[in-house]
């Protein structure tokens, strides 16, 4: 087995969220520290907020998302990309329930000093 990860490039999570809260490189760091991830490569950044190209370009045999994220609300272009690479698809990775997010922290953060978050 080869646990790829897919990473977000700063600039997807700017154009999504409208800030990060650790650059490309640290996140990365992280990921590779864990001993059961093989490789983290960048997410394909195609203007979107999906990973279809990802999915075409890497081939996956299992596509894993995780938190409140199921086949109902899967984009389209998702669902076509993993039956153009053969893929399956499991959701609820790390439990249905997100617990914790870079949001939450950044509006906790930004609430403690006095500000709203972007």
């Amino acid at each position: 087995d080869h646990l790829q990860v897919w990473l977000c490039t700063d600039d997807w999570l700017i154009r999504k969220k409208g800030y990060y809260l650790l650059p490309y490189e640290h996140r990365k760091a992280v990921l590779e520290s864990l001993r059961f991830v093989d490789e983290v490569v960048i997410q394909i950044d195609d203007g979107t907020q999906h990973c279809a190209q990802s999915i075409k370009t890497y081939r996956p045999d299992v596509l894993a998302k995780g938190g409140p994220y199921y086949l109902g609300i899967m984009p389209q272009e998702e669902k076509d990309a993993l039956k153009i690479a053969g893929c399956d698809a499991v959701f609820g990775i790390g439990g249905n329930i997100k617990t914790a997010s870079s949001t939450d922290f950044f509006q906790q953060a930004l609430a403690m000093i006095g500000k709203q978050a972007p």
